[in-house]
């Protein structure tokens, strides 16, 4: 059995630049990172550091009417060119590839469905599933992401769920289509710390159990370092990567929550974003 380590994601030389009506604004200069199958690598920076834009930038979910990368920019997902995709290839990438949970839950929830019913249909249009099929792969994916009463939430509309529960369902709808790749982009930024920690426990177990690999934008150092394998630095206008921080930990826990070496790296990774002056 090889343990060849793969590199699937592999952006080199991204810059994007804004149009206003006077100038140019860069929001990303020239960054390059790769991600091994199966890792997590976050971006963490302060607001105006390109962390979202850099996610948006690989679904080219950039509202491109003022939006553009330099010429040297590339994004290749599994030794395939993300830049040189036409519209039609990119709808078979979002969603059956790489999906995504965005900041606001509701972002991707209509608010005049039921809940159940919205992922259904993603399994009816996309795998071909009945109605019957898709209705229990998705009260067994509510299950999978702890969703107490799953046929109940189901029938529920987005606005009568708690912020927790909105984020879990966001989490079974991203997951619904099995995506080799998982972006999130500041996913629990609307929950309290409780909640916030017990989501934490969550989307690790979720990762050790659907085995994608996933892309975390955050601005929580200590939710960077529990999460992800490698640990990406920006500074602020326009984004650069100042540090590359690979994580030595392989088990997540509570032990690990209180031990020296978490807390050390964490005030390291820190201090890093104090200092990309």
């Amino acid at each position: 059995m090889s343990n060849e380590v793969k590199t699937v994601l592999d952006v080199k030389g991204l810059t994007v630049e804004f149009r206003t009506k006077d100038f140019l604004v860069s929001a990303v200069n020239s960054i390059s990172f790769s991600i091994d199958e199966g890792k997590t690598l976050a971006l963490v920076g302060e607001s105006g550091s390109g962390k979202t834009v850099t996610a948006l930038s690989i679904l080219k979910l950039l509202p491109y009417q003022i939006a553009s990368h330099s010429q040297g920019s590339s994004i290749k997902v599994n030794g395939r060119e993300i830049m040189e995709m036409n519209p039609s290839e990119m709808r078979s990438v979002r969603g059956d590839l790489i999906s995504m949970i965005f900041q606001e839950p509701m972002t991707s929830l209509n608010p005049y469905q039921k809940v159940g019913t919205q992922i259904e249909e993603m399994l009816i249009i996309h795998k071909g599933m009945n109605k019957k099929q898709a209705k229990q792969r998705v009260l067994t994916l509510l299950e999978k992401v702890k969703i107490p009463e799953p046929e109940l939430k189901a029938n529920s509309y987005p606005h009568q769920l708690s912020g927790g529960m909105k984020m879990r369902l966001s989490l079974a709808r991203s997951l619904v289509l099995k995506p080799d790749y998982l972006l999130l982009d500041e996913p629990l930024s609307a929950v309290d710390e409780l909640t916030r920690e017990v989501l934490q426990e969550e989307i690790h177990t979720l990762w050790k159990e659907e085995k994608f690999t996933a892309i975390l934008v955050t601005h929580n150092v200590t939710e960077a370092v529990y999460l992800s394998n490698r640990v990406v630095v920006m500074s602020p206008r326009p984004g650069k990567i100042t540090h590359i921080v690979d994580i030595p930990f392989k088990k997540r826990d509570q032990k690990l929550r209180s031990s020296t070496k978490f807390h050390k790296l964490i005030g390291d990774i820190s201090g890093k974003l104090r200092t990309w002056k």
